[in-house]
């Protein structure tokens, strides 16, 4: 399976700014603003990233889904995104989106 290289680069996007915080945490938990004392004060809020390996059907990284949140559970499904560039991309996509949503016919 290899590493999860996903994690580490989206804290660097949202560290390095190259993905606003604010607009990240909208997308992944419906929340315009950090409530007080942050996620993690808060039983049960944290930000949880789950790996989706349904979505690793081709070898090429940009045929890959864009990133999944689910608001009430404050999970981030993400591909083993191995580039930067490509998760910035596919993340940016997701969150441009955040007001429409995306709907899934499972």
């Amino acid at each position: 399976r290899g590493v999860w290289a996903a994690p580490q680069l989206l804290r660097q996007l949202l560290s390095d700014g190259e993905v606003s915080a604010a607009e990240f945490l909208h997308w992944s938990t419906a929340r315009r603003e950090v409530p007080f004392g942050g996620l993690a004060a808060t039983e049960g809020q944290r930000i949880k990233l789950r790996w989706n390996e349904s979505t690793v059907r081709s070898a090429d990284e940009s045929k890959w889904s864009l990133p999944q949140a689910r608001t009430c559970t404050h999970t981030v499904t993400l591909a083993n995104f191995t580039s930067r560039a490509l998760l910035r991309e596919k993340l940016l996509t997701a969150i441009a989106h955040v007001e429409e949503g995306f709907w899934r016919d499972d």
